[in-house]
């Protein structure tokens, strides 16, 4: 099966599904689910009519700043950007989806940028590895400024968007994700509070060098 007949940037052959597909173990080749995913990888490879170094540059998420810059180029539309979308589809993600929170159902659909935080998002959570530097690599890499608050020998973690940094009245569904648990890192046994709050209201982090260290100061309530 050929996705194009036109000059390709991608040598012809593999842009055949057979050429992958041969390849698989038997028990692979049975396998639904495996199939499905890796067949998206290669609808995406054949997707793609860029220049080389843009090639890279498509997959290259986790500098999401550089990366916004990177879709406005290629689209003028927010809530369209096919390269993202397929990139998407292989951590089963959709730009439209249904969200509840407290027996409220929300009808979600991501512009390109919230949709790609949430993908940038599960990239990292399916790699993730367990101590505090890997949930503040998470927050950090999105770019929402998320404290995590956690109280001795509770299974409890409290997590607050700091509404107070971030224009939150833009960014509803950012909001409505978070409070949904979908950027928690989930680990056994612990139970997640999330909170929407202007932190500089509650409490200021009492440190002359708060913006560079947050291991030299405390909370001032």
């Amino acid at each position: 099966m050929e996705i194009y007949e036109k000059s390709h940037l991608i040598n012809e052959i593999l842009r055949t599904w057979n050429y992958y597909y041969e390849k698989f173990p038997l028990y692979l080749q049975n396998s639904y689910g495996f199939t499905n995913q890796f067949y998206s990888l290669f609808e995406l490879l054949c997707q793609i009519e860029l220049n080389g170094a843009n090639l890279l540059d498509s997959f290259a998420l986790f500098d999401i700043d550089k990366y916004k810059k990177f879709m406005n180029q290629y689209s003028d539309n927010e809530y369209k950007f096919d390269i993202l979308d397929n990139i998407a589809k292989i951590y089963g993600i959709n730009r439209s989806f249904d969200l509840v929170i407290n027996n409220t159902t929300y009808n979600l659909t991501l512009n390109n940028e919230d949709l790609l935080t949430l993908t940038l998002a599960k990239v990292i959570l399916a790699s993730f590895e367990g101590s505090y530097e890997s949930v503040r690599y998470l927050y950090d890499k999105i770019q929402l400024p998320i404290y995590i608050f956690t109280e001795e020998n509770s299974p409890t973690v409290s997590l607050y968007l700091d509404s107070g940094k971030y224009n939150i009245n833009n960014k509803e569904n950012i909001k409505l994700m978070f409070e949904a648990g979908m950027f928690n890192l989930q680990s056994l046994g612990i139970q997640y509070k999330t909170n929407v709050v202007n932190i500089s209201n509650i409490a200021i982090w009492d440190s002359t060098n708060k913006d560079q260290f947050w291991n030299v100061g405390l909370w001032s309530w």
